[in-house]
């Protein structure tokens, strides 16, 4: 669709790996956008978070954060200490934090 390139283009690429290992181009780190880095790990995160939801809402957000985490070389590591903050204030309700 006109105007949604950017957006295409980090739907295309959020499989991909910083290290070179994902799909569809098996791309690295500098050439995957940033949208796609951000993409995989909340595409990550919220595929755990429901997979796990029947453990409640803090539990199973805490697995899906720790899953993240454990997956050092899945996701671009400079997204990885940004995303932990934003759930941090998420779980606690403090959204100014």
């Amino acid at each position: 669709m006109k105007g949604w390139d950017e957006a295409a283009r980090m739907v295309r690429e959020h499989h991909e790996r910083p290290l070179g290992g994902g799909y569809p181009q098996g791309l690295f780190s500098p050439d995957i956008c940033a949208g796609a880095k951000i993409l995989a790990i909340v595409d990550a995160f919220e595929a755990v978070n429901l997979k796990h939801s029947h453990r409640g809402h803090s539990l199973s957000a805490l697995r899906a954060v720790a899953e993240v985490n454990a997956c050092e070389d899945q996701f671009a590591p400079e997204f990885i200490k940004p995303f932990n903050q934003v759930i941090r204030r998420w779980i606690t309700g403090n959204p100014q934090r």
